[in-house]
Order: structure tokens, then C-alpha cells, then sequence
């Protein structure tokens, strides 16, 4: 008859340890690829109000320039409020000309209601006449 192994047979617990271990290690690994998981899942969806934000930017100054360049009295005064609502979000421009340039200010939120603090913008002037030059032309 063949000698049972002594490390099978004998039953004072010595495998409990071991399973207890490697269930622990294994659920270590699923918590902290759920943990990832989430990480992920928010960091897409600030990545896609963030690309929002820089397009709400791009559209709001487009916008603002066309204004600007149709009305040529806006240049002239001292400080100006603009409001532009686009179905991603809103812009709100003011701006506020010092000497020979035009600082604006903007506060973007999007239709999630994520919102950008105030971002500062230098135009000179000459840019803004000439885009009015060139529109008159055509």
C-alpha cells in the first residue's frame, strides 16, 4: 500500500491561511480595479466638460469678434458686457479696453453646469479694425 503524504492528510488547519490569503490578495485586486474603474469614468467625463470649455472659449471669442467688428461703436467705449448662449453652454464676455488693447474676461459654463473661473484674453486693437477693414471689402 502506498504512504499517504502527510501534508494532505494532515487537517489542523494548515490550509486556511492560505486560502484566506490569496481570497484577500484577490479581492485586493478586484477592489482596486473597480477603485480604477471610477477613477477613469470621472476623469473622461471632466476630460469632456474640459474640451466643452475650450470650445464654448473658441465660439464665445469668434462671436465676440464678429459683434465687434459689425458694431464699430463697441470699440470706442471704455466697457462692454456680451452674453452668448450656445446649446453646449454659456459665455459671458466682458471687456474692457485700456489704451491700444482690449482685455476680456470670461466666465464659461457649460449646459452641465460646469464652471470655468474668469479667463483673461488680450486683443490689440489694430487686430479688431482690421477684421472690420476686411469685412467691409468683401
Amino acid at each position: 500500500m502506498k504512504k499517504k503524504s502527510s501534508f494532505i492528510t494532515n487537517e489542523r488547519g494548515f490550509f486556511l491561511p492560505f486560502v484566506l490569503f490569496f481570497t484577500i490578495v484577490i479581492f485586493m485586486l478586484i477592489m482596486a480595479s473597480i477603485k480604477s474603474y471610477q477613477n477613469d469614468v470621472i476623469m473622461t467625463h471632466r476630460l469632456s466638460e474640459h474640451v466643452k470649455i475650450e470650445t464654448l472659449y473658441q465660439m464665445g471669442l469668434a462671436r465676440f469678434k464678429n459683434d465687434l467688428a459689425s458694431q464699430e461703436n463697441l470699440i470706442d467705449e471704455r466697457t462692454n458686457h456680451f452674453f452668448y448662449q450656445f446649446p453646449s453652454g454659456q459665455v459671458d464676455i466682458t471687456s474692457e479696453r485700456k489704451d491700444d488693447y482690449l482685455y476680456l474676461a470670461y466666465i464659461i459654463t457649460t449646459d452641465k453646469g460646469v464652471s470655468s473661473s474668469t479667463i483673461t484674453n488680450i486683443i490689440p486693437v489694430s487686430e479688431v479694425l482690421t477684421m472690420e477693414m476686411s469685412q467691409t471689402n468683401e
